[in-house]
This record gives C-alpha cells, sequence and structure tokens, in this order.
C-alpha cells in the first residue's frame, strides 16, 4: 500500500505550540482485523501501519479493558433530563510496536479518523485530529501526527493542584504497613463495586463547554475522546509498580456522561462565572449521591482557569480521612469528594494539545499522589530526563514525564492493592 504523507509548517495558532507536525489521511493508514458477519463494518482489528517522520509503524491491537461491558452512556438535556444512549461502533485498542516489544501504544479508530497514542523509549507519538487545532481543516478527516518532543513548552506555569485543607486533613502516609492493616481489620474506606480489586471504576463527565469546543458538538466525538484519554492514563498506571510491589492497577470507565446543553445552574450554567475549586465543588454537590456507585468521579471542561489546567482532592491512606479514592462523601455539606476536575482550555484560552493534558496529575492526586518535592530525585533536570508525572506544573514532552516519581511510589495509596 502507498503512503502517501502531506509535511507541513505549522502555521497560526499551532505556531507557539509545535515546532512540526505532518497530516495523515484515512487513506493513508492500513488496518487489518476480523469481520462480525451481523455487522457492515470490521468488529475487530488486530493490526495497524502507518508512514511518518521517515519511520514504518506497525501496531498489533488488542481490545481495551477500560470500557466495561456494563458502561452506562448518558445525555443531559438543559432541563437535565438524562438520556440512555449507545456508544456508536468505534473500537478501543492497546497495543505494541511489532518491532518493540516495550512500547505502549493506544488506539481509538473512528468511521471518520483515529485517535493514537505512542510510546517508545525514545519518543512519544500523537495522532489527533487536524480541526481541532487548525480551522483549515474544519469538515475534514485528516489528521495530525506529531512528536511530543514537537511540542513547545509553552505551559510551565500552568498548575494542577490538590483540593482541600486542614479540616479535611489530607494527609499523605508513606507506612504502607498501617494501610494493610487496616485493610484486614476491616477499618478501610467504603467499598465499591469494582469488578476485581486491582481496578477502580469511574464516573467520567463532559459539560457542555467540553462537548462543544472537544467534541466539535458531536456526541459520538466526544465520547471517544473521553474514552480516548482514559484509555492513555490507564496505560501509564498499570504499568507502573507501586510502593507496596503492587502492579497492573487500573482503570475502567462504569458510567460516561456528556451535557448536550447547558444546565439552568451549577458546574454545566451558561457563561460560567467561577474559579476552579468552585467548579469542582459544584461538581461534588451535584453527584454527591452517586458517591458510593464509583471509585473516582471526574470532569472534564474547556474553559480558562487562572493559571490551572486541573484540580482533584488528595487521597489519604488513613481509613476515614475524607477526600480522592473512594472516599466518603461529605454528608454535612452534601458534596462528593472523591473528584477532580481538567480543563483543556489553557488560561490563555487556547485548546491544548493531547499529550499536554494534565488529566492524569488529576487522577494521580485521587489515587494519594501529591506534587512530587524539588529534590534531584524527584523532579530531576531536563538534562537528566526531566520532571516526572507529579510535577506541580504542566510540562513540555519531556522522557520522564509520563512515569511516576520514587516519590510517590512510596507515598499513594493503593488500597486495591491488597486481593
Amino acid at each position: 500500500m502507498l503512503f502517501s504523507i502531506v509535511v507541513q509548517i505549522v502555521q497560526g495558532e499551532l505556531n507557539d505550540r509545535l515546532h512540526h507536525y505532518e497530516v495523515l489521511k484515512l487513506s493513508d493508514i492500513l488496518l487489518r482485523g476480523q469481520k462480525d458477519l451481523k455487522l457492515p463494518i470490521l468488529d475487530s482489528y488486530s493490526f495497524m501501519k502507518f508512514e511518518a517522520f521517515k519511520k514504518t509503524f506497525e501496531i498489533e491491537l488488542e481490545k481495551s479493558r477500560v470500557v466495561t461491558p456494563s458502561l452506562e452512556v448518558l445525555t443531559v438535556d438543559g432541563s437535565g433530563l438524562e438520556k440512555k444512549t449507545l456508544l456508536q461502533h468505534t473500537h478501543y485498542y492497546t497495543g505494541t510496536l511489532t518491532d518493540d516489544p516495550t512500547s505502549s501504544c493506544t488506539v481509538t479508530i473512528e468511521s471518520n479518523g483515529i485517535l493514537a497514542h505512542i510510546s517508545t523509549h525514545e519518543e512519544e507519538f500523537i495522532i489527533e485530529p487536524a480541526w481541532r487545532h487548525n480551522p483549515t481543516y474544519i469538515n475534514s478527516s485528516d489528521m495530525m501526527v506529531y512528536r511530543k518532543s514537537d511540542v513547545k513548552n509553552t505551559v510551565q506555569n500552568h498548575t494542577v493542584e490538590c483540593a482541600g485543607g486542614k479540616d479535611l486533613r489530607h494527609m499523605n502516609i508513606s507506612n504502607m504497613k498501617k494501610l494493610k492493616d487496616d485493610w484486614y481489620s476491616g477499618r478501610h474506606r467504603r467499598s465499591v463495586n469494582l469488578g476485581n480489586q486491582k481496578v477502580c471504576r469511574i464516573l467520567l463527565v463532559a459539560d457542555h463547554y467540553f462537548f462543544n469546543g472537544i467534541g466539535g458538538g458531536s456526541i459520538p466525538s466526544t465520547q471517544n475522546y473521553m474514552i480516548n484519554m482514559i484509555n492513555q492514563v490507564n496505560e501509564i498506571f498499570k504499568k507502573t509498580v507501586w510502593g507496596v510491589g503492587a502492579t497492573d492497577l487500573g482503570l475502567e470507565i462504569s458510567r460516561l456522561i456528556v451535557f448536550s446543553s447547558f444546565s439552568e445552574e451549577g458546574f454545566n450554567v451558561k457563561d460560567r462565572k467561577m474559579d476552579m475549586s468552585t467548579v469542582l465543588k459544584e461538581f461534588g454537590k451535584a453527584y454527591f449521591r452517586e458517591n458510593s456507585q464509583f471509585c473516582l468521579m471526574h470532569l472534564l471542561t474547556y474553559t480558562s482557569f487562572d493559571g490551572k489546567l486541573g484540580l482533584a482532592f488528595v487521597a489519604s491512606s488513613r481509613p476515614f480521612d475524607w477526600g480522592g479514592m473512594c472516599s466518603n462523601a461529605d454528608t454535612w455539606g452534601k458534596e462528593a469528594l472523591n473528584t477532580g476536575v481538567s480543563t483543556f482550555m489553557d488560561p490563555q484560552g487556547n485548546r491544548q494539545l493531547s499529550v499536554v493534558s494534565m488529566s492524569t496529575v488529576a487522577h494521580g492526586h485521587n489515587w494519594g499522589s501529591n506534587h512530587d518535592p524539588d529534590t534531584d530525585e524527584c523532579s530531576p533536570s531536563s538534562t537528566s530526563g526531566g520532571r516526572f508525572l507529579m510535577f506541580s506544573r504542566a510540562l513540555k514532552g519531556v522522557a520522564n514525564n509520563n512515569l511516576v516519581s520514587h516519590h510517590d511510589l512510596q507515598s499513594s495509596m493503593v488500597p486495591y492493592s491488597e486481593s
């Protein structure tokens, strides 16, 4: 198969964020799979091939486990009415490069394009719709592919913060023996239906700002972006060896909600004049009653906040502390505290590239990770590999930025590591 690659110099708004990218057309990508006789399209793909940056990428695919078989998908209109919907016949995969068994890939295959993240020891490659970042490609199925090293460091002062304070006693306990003792004595945080103890099931919500700005006003496009993002986060967590030797800990989306209209009040209100902490509080109040059903609840939005890209409650290994993963709700204030919020617009009003998204950090807070301290071990310089995942500021694509530091491996709360 011939691959026709269009190489372009970045123009306009992208010039401030990327040094270079290439454009892929649907015809540039080869897919192989198996066909379900009951469906007009392939039911399952097993192989993907394309060329970019003078390199041939061949990926062996397998179905992602981030979407549960019982996934509940809802849309919410302006009156607050929830309506159950079905996911479009879209494919969510993980995989590895055929010539690099240590690589990690996440791929979402749509009828009109592909979302993908390919991570190797040397570099990361990202495929996403070109229309999200270049108006030239509006109504086009063309995709842009770029390297993480091509991302300019334009958001170094944008932070992802921890919510809470003294009253909630959000303290990380590095002594995991106490957590283990608490687990076996029964004095642990509430238990939710996780399917297995290595999976954290989440409620994922996109407000109307995200639906318009990132999803382009399309329910399927919004849903696919949400699932693709969690798929990437899940791959980072699952390959991490945590401080108690636990591995293969990950996320599953149990319920996915998209607001197709603005609401009359709360976090989804039109012309929202709230700071990020208020949005997080309003989100927690809106889903207070759902608190016991999910390990985590996360809101995705697309508005500008003063210096912030994300905010989340930090979990604690203390069994009765509030906040973070599987936390009990604040029944007095009627607010869920196992919550986080991430925005895909920077404080200057620019749409974030998917690789710069700091949703991972917010999820990390919910798992119990504080920001990395400014030490050589936990926050190395760029010449030594760069900052790790939980550094407090969003970073250009450096080698360590999808890894968890030694500090967080020791301090993270991992309550489902004991089977």
